[in-house]
């Protein structure tokens, strides 16, 4: 075999590689991204598959063969190739796990959708005031009547609501608290919090912390300025009335940085200067409040 064929088949050898993770990663991901909608949107029917969706993903990042495979192939890599695979090698080093923390993350995962289910089938709303009749309400009409609604007994009792629903998976919570704590302290992190910083943002606590510290000595003036209010604006530092009390202003002076009528606008040239398009794309939208559907609005990469 000539030098030429040997390179070819080296180089075929390297992109077949890329291509089977490219592959392999998008039908993974796509299926856990699907059942993550549907589970999101109320329906728990698909839990398990979901479940099983996202550890598969898990076993496919945390694949130790595959990692090994990616940094093997560099050695015979084109230039184009070599940056591909230096971001896959980075992609799987993030989640090199060992097989007991393997273990815990199962149990991670299993509680998680124990959690998402009491929330999102839980009885939500508050006593109201003056007929004393429970008056249904999801947690986020309650956070809007908060902002929105003049009577201060009303926006007081969705506040008690609120506080109740906030105790219901306490007991979860702290279990699973515990499990991602024990899954990081396997990987060598203090904490899970100390993983999650240093895996999505590639900081340490202490620097992430120190940047917080300058943000604080920076703002902290504002409490002082905060209890002042309460002379003008007697209440104001109550909590069922803060947002409301408060939100008049606010709005006024952020709208002319931010109007709303420009949004759509600022957000499609935001991500054009970013090289990214949209060309043939699909925006889903589920905007209808309804019992079982996890009510907070959130952005999730396809």
């Amino acid at each position: 075999m000539s030098k030429k064929q040997k390179t070819t088949k080296t180089i075929s050898s390297v992109q077949g590689l890329l291509d089977s993770l490219n592959s392999t990663n998008l039908r993974i991901h796509k299926t856990y991204e699907k059942y993550f909608w549907q589970s999101y949107m109320g329906d728990h029917s698909i839990d398990d598959r979901f479940e099983k969706a996202q550890l598969a993903r898990e076993a496919f990042r945390s694949n130790e063969k595959l990692y090994t495979k990616v940094i093997d192939a560099k050695t015979n890599a084109s230039i184009m190739e070599l940056r591909f695979l230096t971001q896959w090698e980075l992609f799987f080093s993030k989640f090199q796990t060992p097989v007991e923390a393997r273990a815990v993350f199962t149990k991670i995962v299993s509680l998680e959708k124990k959690i998402l289910k009491i929330q999102t089938t839980r009885k939500e709303g508050y006593i109201h005031p003056e007929t004393k009749k429970y008056t249904k309400a999801s947690r986020s009409q309650m956070q809007s009547i908060m902002t929105t609604n003049a009577d201060e007994k009303i926006r007081k009792a969705c506040f008690i609501a609120l506080e109740d629903l906030a105790l219901l998976c306490t007991a979860e919570y702290v279990e699973l608290v515990g499990l991602r704590n024990t899954y990081a302290q396997i990987l060598g992190f203090d904490d899970f919090y100390a993983y999650k910083v240093m895996t999505e943002e590639g900081m340490t606590k202490k620097e992430l912390f120190t940047i917080f510290d300058e943000i604080y000595d920076k703002t902290k003036y504002a409490f002082d300025e905060y209890k002042k209010l309460e002379i003008t604006m007697p209440g104001v530092r109550k909590p069922w009335n803060k947002g409301y009390m408060l939100a008049g202003d606010f709005t006024k002076e952020t709208d002319q940085y931010f109007p709303f009528d420009e949004a759509l606008e600022r957000w499609g040239r935001s991500f054009a200067a970013l090289g990214i398009e949209y060309q043939g794309g699909k925006l889903q939208l589920d905007l209808l409040n309804r019992d079982g559907k996890y009510e907070n609005g959130f952005c999730h990469w396809p």
